[in-house]
This record gives structure tokens, C-alpha cells and sequence, in this order.
């Protein structure tokens, strides 16, 4: 009996295991900060406490506090500027943008070529219909000034793709979505000037920049909505076509497709420099 009794004891104090933390202090802290400046208890340009009222707050170390802290800046939520203070950062679309530079430059390959340009068909054709809905004077005098700059352009095929996407670019911003121009800047700076400087010199009878853009720039001045969703339609079915031949073309080899992908990560390096 007195041994069932020491069974029957042990298993009571053993059903429930000690719980020990495997995630660094410094990161608890991360966390809570973050979840802090997320849930708007500090807003952006705020000062966060000092480090020493962190520490009192936490009850942690102040190099737990230094960890936290440096990790927040390195995501870009926080700026410690030396002798004035911790201040909420306001985030911006590099903030996403660097990171999708990154994933993309590591998925490239011929099939994603192409699911770059089914992106943009997915996207741009929306984008362009709201543009034509919603743009401003403003947006009208960059979207001039962008497409002069295309019309006059006599230089390279590579600075001729980047105002190309460019052009792209800001009829995304006309648009005034606050989320589709963000996910769609990373593939139009960083990864389709690439592209299309290849299309250039690959594509016979690719005609010039200034006259594919036309039809979709009046259509949106204009404030034709269902002509711009359709010229930018079109557009992109035509730029579909393009990558196909250039790809075809181009790139039959895994040297050619190495060369494309190191050249795009340099210039999705530039763009968040």
C-alpha cells in the first residue's frame, strides 16, 4: 500500500512538466515592443522609454534591452538617434520591398519570368482602371512628364526599360491604393527592367516604349475607366508575348538565366540602398 501510495504521488507531481523558456529574453522584449508600436500604443515619431526605464518596466538586464532594441531598428520599426532618444520609426514600403527582392532573386528562373508578367496582368489592368477613376491634376502632370520622358528617350535599351516601368509605376500610384502599387513595386524597379532591357535587344519588332504606353495614358486621362483596364490589358498580353520570345531566345542555357538573376539582385540592391 505505502509503495502504491509513493506511485500514485509521483504521478501527481509529474503530470505537469516545468515550463522552461527557449526564447531568448531579448526577444520577449522585441515582441512586446513591436506589438506596442503595432497596436498604435505608440505611433509613429513617438519616443519610447529610455533604456533604463525599459529595463525597470521589463525587469531585465540592459543588454537584453540593447538586443531588443537593435533588432527593432534592424527591421527598420525603431531609430535610436544618440543623446536625444528611441523614436517609432514610420514604416515605409522598403520595408517590404527589400525582403521581397530578395525572395524573388532567389526563385527567378524562366517559369517565374513569366508569373511575373501573370502578376502584372492580374494587378496593372485594376490599377489602371482605378487611375482613370481617381487620378489627380498632380498624377496627370507625372504621368506626362513620364511618358515624354519615354517619347524623347535616345540611350540604352537598359535606361529605357527602367522609365518604362517606371511610367507603370506611377499609374499604380494614381491609382491612390494604399496596398497593390506597394506589392507591385518590387517586380516593376527591381526585377522587370531586366526583363524588358532583354526584350529590347532580343525582340525584333518590339516597337518603341512611347507608343505601347499611349492608348492606356489617354484612357486614363481621359477618365475612361473601362478603356484603360482594357488598353492596359492588352498591353500586357502583348508584354506576355514578349517574354515568351526573349526567353526562347535568350535564354536556352543555365548561364544566361545565372546572368539575369545576378543582374537583377544588383539592381534590387540599388533601389534599397
Amino acid at each position: 500500500m505505502f509503495v502504491e501510495f509513493l506511485v500514485s504521488n509521483h504521478k501527481e507531481a509529474t503530470m505537469f512538466k516545468v515550463i522552461e523558456s527557449r526564447v531568448p529574453i531579448s526577444k520577449v522584449v522585441a515582441r512586446q515592443i513591436e506589438g506596442a508600436i503595432m497596436n498604435k500604443s505608440y505611433m509613429p515619431g513617438s519616443k519610447l522609454p529610455s533604456e533604463f526605464e525599459l529595463c525597470k518596466q521589463f525587469g531585465v538586464s540592459r543588454t537584453a534591452i540593447r538586443e531588443a532594441l537593435q533588432t527593432l531598428s534592424a527591421q527598420n520599426m525603431i531609430t535610436i538617434i544618440k543623446g536625444k532618444g528611441i523614436f517609432v520609426s514610420e514604416m515605409s514600403s522598403s520595408s517590404i520591398i527589400e525582403p521581397m527582392n530578395k525572395y524573388f532573386a532567389q526563385k527567378l528562373d524562366k517559369d517565374y519570368i513569366l508569373d511575373l508578367v501573370h502578376s502584372r496582368q492580374v494587378i496593372e489592368p485594376s490599377l489602371a482602371e482605378m487611375a482613370a477613376e481617381r487620378r489627380t491634376e498632380k498624377d496627370i502632370e507625372n504621368l506626362h512628364r513620364d511618358f515624354n520622358a519615354l517619347e524623347n528617350f535616345e540611350g540604352t535599351h537598359a535606361e529605357l526599360a527602367r522609365l518604362d516601368m517606371a511610367f507603370h509605376l506611377t499609374i499604380a500610384r494614381a491609382s491612390h491604393n494604399r496596398i497593390l502599387p506597394v506589392i507591385l513595386e518590387p517586380i516593376l524597379i527591381s526585377f522587370m527592367p531586366e526583363v524588358k532591357t532583354y526584350i529590347y535587344e532580343t525582340v525584333s519588332d518590339v516597337s518603341r516604349a512611347a507608343s505601347n504606353h499611349k492608348p492606356i495614358l489617354d484612357a486614363i486621362i481621359k477618365g475612361d475607366s473601362i478603356e484603360a483596364r482594357n488598353a492596359m490589358n492588352e498591353h500586357l498580353i502583348e508584354a506576355q508575348d514578349h517574354a515568351k520570345r526573349m526567353i526562347e531566345a535568350r535564354y536556352n542555357s543555365e548561364e544566361d538565366l545565372v546572368e539575369l538573376v545576378e543582374e537583377s539582385v544588383e539592381l534590387a540592391d540599388e533601389q534599397t540602398i
